[in-house]
């Protein structure tokens, strides 16, 4: 999932992405992935295509948060996270 999370990211010319292992420090995830955009629209822009690749693959997404406004974006994808700023 990772590869898709990362791939789907980097078809909107996302910066800085990092993956962290993040299940030594919390129950609730595995792993966590975070990005960086230039503006609030191109943060938009990458969760919308980060959140259609998933779905179109079979993954659930769990919950979107940040969408409105764009400054932040948070995706819940069951043992991942997603945060885009």
């Amino acid at each position: 999932m990772e590869k898709a999370v990362v791939a789907a990211l980097e078809d909107i010319k996302g910066r800085d992405i990092v993956v962290l292992k993040v299940a030594h420090l919390s129950p609730l995830f595995e792993r966590m992935i975070i990005a960086s955009a230039d503006s609030t629209r191109q943060v938009k822009a990458l969760a919308n295509n980060v959140m259609q690749k998933l779905k179109a693959g079979g993954a659930q997404v769990l919950s979107v948060e940040g969408e409105q406004t764009g400054e932040w974006v948070l995706g819940e994808l069951g043992s991942r996270v997603v945060h885009g700023t």
